[in-house]
């Protein structure tokens, strides 16, 4: 005789803790190294932006700004205004830090954090350190404003898109609108969870619990990304009084000197990275060996494999709830090791270097 259907509360709790696991599996929480990085750059960021604004008397590091000065003068300039040197200027920043994003991706094809492949985050680097020290040099030496500005745009562009999403959690490293929205949003979805239930996580149900952790997750990212980029704010504003616009041969020398030492040490980062992909392919292997054979013994638990089909047995309902959880699993399984598999590859095809960080086929 077939199986007893499920409680309906059984079955609720199954597609719950399905769900549960799908929403942890959104998100994981990146490496220290990769927070590090992420914190720099943001810091870097801040710092630039702020000298920036001292020096030229204008932002560099975001573009939402700049693109309403735009709108504005060109008003000024429609309603008679002579000077339209200002529209011009604005629309030359906004072009620099667009081509600084251009010229990232050209150099790296991925739009999270992945060393040791061919993403050259050694000339992406080096390429923003020689654009804040020409801004420099520009300054102090010839007197210019537009162009140092611009330059210094360009360096902000290039470093904001190399690193513009981790796993899940939109990163950018030269502006905070996007950070402080994603803070506020995180954080309201948490307070509302906490409200409704009394302030008490004993009353969470385990999707709650799973929504609570990812989102406090992404506010550890995110409140630390904006704390780097303000304290970085600070940091430029004392500095500029202290050194003037030579305070951007700070952030400048800092890129120069992690690009160049990744040039140097990446064939040796690939060696290890290679390594560790694959070690990370076995392990999922196994994972989907096991539960394809627990995902067997349910069939055959609940019923009987005949000829690959599954015959009469536990109820459909719940033997479905059941391969739906460990189904989820597999896949999730199976698409760490495609992705594995692809960084391995990448790894393979990738040319060896020389001491100089240039590469034998003539780039960088």
């Amino acid at each position: 005789a077939p199986a007893a259907a499920p409680a309906p509360a059984e079955q609720l709790a199954k597609e719950m803790e399905a769900k549960a696991s799908a929403t942890r599996a959104s998100f994981k929480r990146p490496k220290r190294w990769v927070l590090a990085f992420g914190w720099s750059l943001a810091l870097c960021a801040g710092l630039v932006n702020a000298v920036g604004r001292e020096a030229w008397q204008g932002y560099v590091s975001h573009m939402t700004g700049q693109t309403t000065a735009i709108g504005l003068d060109l008003v000024s300039l429609w309603v008679g205004h002579p000077d339209g040197s200002q529209v011009l200027t604005g629309a030359a920043v906004l072009l620099s830090f667009l081509l600084g994003a251009f010229t990232c991706g050209l150099l790296i094809d991925k739009n999270y954090v992945y060393f040791g492949g061919k993403a050259f985050y050694g000339a992406a680097l080096v390429g923003n350190s020689l654009l804040l020290a020409t801004s420099v040099v520009l300054t102090v030496r010839l007197g210019l404003t537009d162009l140092p500005r611009c330059l210094t745009a360009a360096a902000c562009g290039l470093q904001n898109a190399m690193c513009t999403s981790h796993f899940g959690a939109i990163i950018r490293t030269t502006h905070v609108t996007g950070t402080v929205t994603d803070i506020g949003s995180n954080a309201g979805r948490v307070i509302m969870i906490f409200f409704r239930h009394g302030f008490r996580r004993s009353r969470f149900n385990e999707l709650e619990n799973a929504d609570v952790d990812v989102d406090a997750t992404r506010l550890l990212v995110l409140v630390t990304m904006f704390l780097s980029f303000f304290i970085g704010s600070i940091l430029g504003g004392v500095l500029h009084r202290v050194l003037g616009v030579h305070a951007l041969l700070v952030p400048a020398c800092f890129s120069f000197i992690v690009g160049s030492t990744y040039a140097i040490v990446k064939p040796r980062l690939k060696k290890y990275f290679k390594k560790l992909s694959k070690e990370h392919v076995e392990s999922d292997l196994d994972k989907i060996r096991k539960t394809l054979t627990r995902t067997q013994s349910c069939l055959e638990s609940g019923g009987r494999i005949v000829d690959g089909t599954l015959a009469a047995g536990k109820e459909s309902a719940e033997m479905m709830t059941e391969l739906q959880d460990q189904l989820c699993t597999i896949a999730q399984a199976i698409m760490d090791v495609e992705a594995k598999v692809q960084c391995i590859k990448s790894l393979d095809t990738v040319p060896e270097e020389g001491p100089s960080g240039l590469e034998r086929s003539g780039t960088v």
